[in-house]
């Protein structure tokens, strides 16, 4: 009797994991504001929403308040960037999620000095969807080599040097990924911008646990977040890269950092419950599967978590 629990267990989680790998079109909801850097709305705004799995674009524009929102997106890992005349481009990658609340994202935009709407050149844009489409087709030399030229062309967009430190990532250059970031750093602390700070901590972070070094990954993903440290996105995130290099343990204390910083949040309440599954530890899988439901009672993953805690509950009989 345990022994079909467990395979039927298994089948329910299988299918679980499975929505997550889904991207595009959904019933997914996000919402945010985009600010100058006095806190006055940028109106007309252009946001952009693609998903790296699928490619799939959103586009949208601010209202006069400067708030924004997007309806209609599937789950999984998706790059924004926002557009504004008279201001530098910003850019952040997100989690989106159709079955749990996506907690907003707020843009502040930093005033271009020369006055001009740089990514507004339909020849930069289309270089930069050029270099993005080329990577996410794992062509990574290829994209390695649009995102060079574009930060020639546009020496004031650091953000850039994101996009090249991942290219050389995914290509095992670790060494010149970690310049990269450290680049985007150094450009990110003369703007005063954590957020790219503490995103390219968290990428220096990542290129060393692919290298199995521990312990400098851990370094550096706390840097990450004591730039950031209500940023719940970014200590979910941390957590998923963890979680994804059968780094469990380090994948449920961010997890569980995520929670705290955002406890009506159901997302990482479940990621934990599939993490504690990991390790076989039931009852905090329970608990955190119920705490799911308790936060987030009316997602489309309400009935897969229930199903799963009782079969937990049954295989303990």
């Amino acid at each position: 009797m345990k022994k079909k629990l467990l395979v039927i267990l298994i089948v329910i989680v299988f299918l679980a994991i499975s929505i997550y790998a889904q991207a595009g079109q959904g019933r997914g909801r996000m919402t945010g504001s985009v600010k100058d850097q006095e806190g006055n709305p940028v109106a007309n705004a252009t946001i952009t929403l693609e998903f790296d799995n699928s490619g799939k674009k959103f586009e949208i524009t601010t209202n006069a308040k400067g708030e924004w929102a997007l309806i209609g997106l599937g789950t999984g890992h998706a790059n924004m960037m926002v557009l504004a005349d008279g201001f530098l481009p910003a850019t952040q990658q997100v989690t989106v999620s159709q079955l749990n609340r996506n907690p907003p994202v707020d843009f502040v935009l930093i005033v271009d000095l020369e006055k001009k709407a740089r990514l507004k050149d339909d020849e930069a844009v289309s270089q930069l969807e050029q270099g993005n489409a080329l990577f996410n087709e794992r062509k990574y030399q290829e994209a390695l080599a649009v995102f060079n030229q574009f930060s020639v062309d546009n020496p004031n967009i650091y953000h850039i040097y994101l996009n090249i430190g991942d290219s050389y990532r995914e290509m095992q250059d670790y060494k010149n990924a970690i310049l990269q970031y450290e680049t985007a750093i150094e450009k990110a602390k003369v703007a005063d911008d954590t957020v790219i700070q503490a995103k390219a901590q968290a990428s220096i972070g990542e290129t060393f646990l692919r290298q199995n070094d521990l312990k400098s990954a851990q370094e550096y993903f706390k840097k990450s977040l004591d730039l950031n440290p209500k940023d719940e996105l970014l200590a979910y995130n941390v957590a998923e890269i963890y979680f994804n290099n059968q780094k469990v343990d380090d994948a449920i204390a961010y997890y569980l950092l995520a929670t705290q910083v955002k406890p009506d949040w159901g997302l990482p309440f479940l990621k934990l419950g599939y993490a504690y599954l990991n390790k076989a530890d039931y009852e905090k899988a329970i608990d955190s599967f119920n705490k799911f439901l308790q936060v987030d009672p009316k997602s489309d993953q309400a009935p897969v978590a229930q199903a799963v805690i009782d079969s937990l509950k049954n295989m303990k009989k």
